[in-house]
């Protein structure tokens, strides 16, 4: 997620240890972060391009992103491959669940 903070907001958090807290004691596997991109890499991250990006560019002191982890239940195949090794992994119903709640 990407947004637009409030001029009053000054920076975004490094890390939201609040919602860490929260989430790792109510045990619901999700873990919530706020980051900080420096704008030399920020810009490939938007979804934008031409006049939009150098508008969204001129307020980068005002843009903060955010995400989230989950926790899953580790069912994956690994298969050793002649060229190389191959991972195949499926969500469960556990993990979209979780996927839903952090985007809520």
């Amino acid at each position: 997620m990407v947004g637009l903070l409030s001029p009053v907001i000054r920076r975004a958090p490094s890390n939201h240890t609040a919602e860490r807290r929260a989430c790792e004691e109510d045990g619901e596997g999700i873990l919530f972060e706020g980051i900080f991109t420096p704008p030399e890499f920020g810009t490939f991250a938007l979804p934008f391009v031409g006049d939009r990006l150098t508008e969204i560019m001129e307020q980068y002191a005002h843009v903060a992103s955010f995400g989230f982890l989950i926790e899953d239940r580790s069912v994956g195949v690994l298969r050793l491959g002649a060229a190389r090794p191959q991972l195949f992994y499926q969500l469960g119903k556990p993990e979209i669940e979780k996927l839903r709640r952090g985007v809520e």
